[in-house]
């Protein structure tokens, strides 16, 4: 007869010894100086401190954006609210996925813009203006060439201040 779980005898516990106990106190003290480390910060915080700044820095393009869209006049508010939407959707791409790199992240944020710029061939960003002012600024109307220009200054002045917030945030401000 082959004995049950309930009839088996249980196997003795093991009663932890000193010297068990210290390697986990030198353990868990080791992995607290790691934490601690400048050199290696917490990929979790760091991660929510950038979240925090990207989602910061968005409002805020957001609103610069609205501003020179309505209040801009002049040859350069046309091509700096351009800039701004391309650094918006810089930022919301990194706000989405944060550990990527800023080159990638910067030629995702691109791709979309041309996109959105290529769609205003097909005049269908046209009707949707007519039907919502939301869809006037998100999609544009007409497709203008020097507008892809503008988009590509905005992401590589972005991407560089990402770049350099990321260094900052890795390292400290005095590397």
């Amino acid at each position: 007869m082959t004995p049950t779980p309930a009839s088996r005898p249980s196997a003795p516990l093991r009663q932890p010894t000193a010297a068990s106990a210290d390697s986990v106190r030198l353990d868990s003290a080791s992995l607290d100086s790691v934490k601690a480390d400048p050199a290696h910060p917490d990929p979790i915080a760091t991660t929510r401190v950038r979240r925090a700044a990207l989602a910061a820095a968005s409002a805020a393009t957001i609103a610069l954006g609205l501003a020179v869209h309505f209040r801009g006049e002049g040859a350069a508010a046309d091509p700096a609210a351009d800039a701004l939407y391309a650094v918006l959707i810089y930022l919301l791409v990194a706000l989405l996925r944060p550990r990527l790199h800023s080159v990638l992240v910067g030629t995702l944020a691109l791709a979309f813009c041309v996109a959105i710029e290529l769609f205003q061939l097909t005049g269908v960003p046209q009707m949707l203006s007519d039907i919502t002012p939301l869809a006037r600024l998100v999609f544009g109307t007409t497709f203008v060439p020097a507008d892809l220009l503008s988009y590509a200054a905005g992401v590589v002045v972005i991407a560089s201040i990402d770049q350099a917030f990321r260094r900052n945030l890795r390292h400290g401000p005095d590397s």
